[in-house]
């Protein structure tokens, strides 16, 4: 009862499909299980626990799972990764277009880097990671400080969202100023 319903974006823009054949994995990846955007409104896919795409919360929440991380593992005192699991995030693993989204992408291990086509943060220790329809959290280790950005009017992109990306470069740029 206290969940809101998400209200789907009226068209889908995916230039990453413009070019693509129906062979690529961005034509593949979209049309294999096409999704409308109204399904987590339902009561079977809220229960089904679906890995990457099941996850329900407010901004609080979301920033309050990820203040583990921008802490280096610990969390009112209680730890729970080391501070070199923490870290090891940040190695790059891939630096290329992805062949879904259609942008150049950073990653390190379960996260999305910063780079110059995504500057969320001014501290390069910062990795973040976003939903379908606009949301995104950002982890600064620098400032040990996470932002998260949660709507449930959907962007029609799947790239991210102007509205989460501005309130996160504003807090994680007024943190480090303040540091």
């Amino acid at each position: 009862g206290r969940v809101a319903d998400l209200v789907p974006p009226e068209k889908m823009d995916l230039p990453a499909l413009d070019d693509a054949g129906a062979a690529s994995i961005a034509v593949r990846s979209v049309t294999s299980c096409p999704l409308r955007g109204s399904e987590p409104n339902t009561r079977a896919w809220r229960a089904a626990e679906i890995p990457a795409a099941g996850g329900i919360g407010n901004a609080r929440s979301m920033a309050r799972v990820h203040a583990a991380l921008a802490c280096g593992g610990t969390l009112d005192g209680v730890r729970l990764m080391s501070p070199e699991t923490v870290e090891s995030i940040l190695a790059e693993r891939s630096f290329t277009t992805d062949r879904v989204l259609g942008v150049p992408m950073r990653y390190g291990l379960g996260f999305g880097l910063m780079s110059d086509m995504i500057p969320l943060s001014p501290n390069p220790r910062s990795f973040f990671w976003g939903g379908w329809g606009g949301s995104i959290t950002v982890i600064d280790l620098d400032s040990q400080l996470s932002v998260a950005y949660v709507m449930n009017r959907m962007a029609n992109g799947m790239a991210g969202d102007i509205r989460g990306g501005t309130v996160a470069i504003a807090a994680t740029n007024a943190a480090t100023r303040l540091a």
